[in-house]
């Protein structure tokens, strides 16, 4: 069991960590496979899991998050539940219930992360895959 001091450092280690990925084009699954990478690449253990996810703010049947050592990891639940969702790095707090199943993923490759990351514009798009 990890000191609250521990908790905080590492909390903040991968909050950094992420903050280039926090806003990427993506759900649940696909974030959760995002972090997973960047994760893995700086040699921090991991787990997904995909259940439900109950807050004050809402219940989410079927949702994609990330734990590390008791924090959950989750930067997409604000999609579905609105502002009062938690997100971010964070321990869960009283009345939030993440349950689910450990979820095993293989590491996504570089090629894929970086598409993930990659927004494309409606020109861009008709562009690359012009009308027949």
């Amino acid at each position: 069991m990890l000191s609250d001091m521990d908790v905080d450092s590492l909390r903040t280690r991968i909050e950094s960590l992420l903050m280039e990925i926090e806003y990427a084009p993506v759900e649940c699954d696909g974030h959760s496979r995002m972090v997973a990478y960047v994760l893995n690449r700086h040699g921090i253990r991991y787990q997904i899991y995909c259940g439900k996810v109950r807050t004050p703010a809402g219940i989410i049947p079927l949702h994609f998050w990330v734990e590390v050592q008791g924090l959950v990891i989750d930067y997409r639940a604000r999609m579905w539940l609105g502002q009062d969702a938690p997100h971010g790095v964070f321990l869960p707090s009283l009345g939030m219930h993440y349950d689910g199943l450990y979820v095993n993923q293989p590491v996504l490759s570089k090629a894929v992360f970086e598409i993930l990351c990659t927004r494309i514009s409606a020109p861009r798009l008709a562009t690359a895959f012009p009308a027949v």
